[in-house]
């Protein structure tokens, strides 16, 4: 996907770029303060492809 590390997904996801419940889910159980996602590579993948004007409108 062109990313460094693990953190640049996380930060996609905080910075909206990457959306829960569309390119992500969030496993966490019911208790758990930290989030622990897992993420659709497919689907981020064409997530990051798009144009950023695109993004911003989904």
């Amino acid at each position: 996907m062109g990313l460094k590390d693990a953190e640049q997904l996380r930060e996609a996801v905080r910075s909206g770029l990457l959306r829960v419940g569309h390119e992500v889910r969030d496993r966490r159980k019911p208790q758990a303060r930290l989030p622990r996602y897992q993420f659709h590579i497919d689907k981020c993948q064409q997530r990051l492809s798009e144009r950023p004007e695109r993004r911003r409108a989904g």
